[in-house]
């Protein structure tokens, strides 16, 4: 058998042309994976990068909100003396009920409980007075400037008196 030159030449160059192809294809294959690489890389980068900003901004709420909450159990704070200061409340109560017109019949104060950092002491008052006037003197209670809770007030009219009579029982705090 006989090959001729011309032959072996062809051969060889569509041997040639093959490999230069497979390795073209090969590496196309590997610079197109690559650049697929990269674009996943870059996507999830984007994405971390806006939970990252997500996350920063949430922080900066709940700080806002914890300092505003900060604020407020401040505010609470200074509504609670660091003594009873029973003398002060008790001529405030009497000057509150002067104002409103409000005649006070009984005005008590019970023994102090002692809770979680804080000391509690319940006020019994007996009032007299129109509706309004006594309306305006629960109100001014429960504003005062130190915390007044009213725990019960109970209004009653006695022998079609043109007069109301209130029993309120209260408690205030102090640290």
């Amino acid at each position: 058998m006989r090959y001729g030159t011309a032959r072996v030449n062809n051969v060889c160059a569509l041997v040639l042309i093959a490999i230069i192809l497979i390795g073209g294809l090969a590496l196309g294959r590997y610079f197109s994976t690559g650049r697929a690489r990269i674009r996943l890389e870059d996507r999830l980068a984007l994405i971390q990068k806006n939970d990252l900003a997500f996350a920063a901004t949430t922080r900066d709420k709940l700080r806002k909100m914890l300092k505003e909450k900060a604020i407020a159990l401040d505010r609470v704070k200074q509504r609670v003396p660091t003594t009873s200061g029973m003398g002060v409340l008790l001529r405030d109560f009497h000057g509150i009920a002067e104002k409103r017109g409000i005649q006070l019949e009984n005005l008590n104060y019970l023994a102090e409980e002692r809770l979680k950092g804080h000391r509690r002491i319940p006020v019994e008052i007996m009032a007299r007075g129109d509706f309004h006037a006594l309306y305006g003197f629960i109100h001014d209670l429960e504003t005062l400037n130190r915390i007044c809770i009213l725990e019960t007030v109970d209004i009653h009219r006695f022998n079609n008196e043109k007069r109301l009579r209130a029993a309120i029982k209260a408690s205030v705090f102090y640290q």
